[in-house]
């Protein structure tokens, strides 16, 4: 099975529509995972900043509305959401990179090694996808918030 993927691998690579060699192909996937993943960071900083905007504002408001402690979440969730889909993509290129070059032993073992640096180093990460630990804290700190602020006021309920 893999000398036989190597084989339509390599029709696929050399073909008049790709005329990128294997070594090139690797280094050009390979910087396309490290934009996903720098595109990751910085949705998930726009988050942060974003967040911690309108809770700064809403404390100096005339008249301290609950309700304006929710407004981040219209940001954090679409945040979530996109961050989900750059995971997806880095996934997908991972796995393009393990099965159509790292197979036949190359030279490139990043995705390998990263896997078996992950299978002698299990912990937290088996139970908890600490890729989500942001997002959900930070909906957690303003559903807290403003369970808070709504509770301190009396006509609130």
């Amino acid at each position: 099975m893999s000398t036989l993927v190597d084989q339509n691998h390599m029709e696929l690579v050399n073909t008049k529509h790709n005329t990128l060699p294997p070594k090139e192909e690797y280094l050009f996937i390979r910087t396309e995972i490290l934009q996903y993943m720098q595109n990751y960071q910085n949705v998930r900083n726009m988050m942060y900043i974003v967040t911690a905007t309108c809770l700064g504002f809403v404390p100096g408001a005339d008249v301290p509305n609950p309700y304006f402690y929710l407004l981040p979440l219209f940001i954090i969730m679409p945040s979530f959401l996109v961050a989900i889909n750059f995971w997806k993509c880095v996934i997908i290129d991972s796995l393009y990179l393990r099965v159509f070059h790292e197979e036949n032993r190359s030279t490139f073992q990043w995705e390998s090694r990263h896997d078996s640096l992950y299978k002698d180093n299990r912990g937290l990460e088996d139970k908890i996808n600490v890729q989500y630990l942001p997002y959900i804290s930070c909906a957690v700190v303003c559903l807290a918030i403003f369970w808070y602020m709504a509770l301190q006021q009396k006509d609130f309920l």
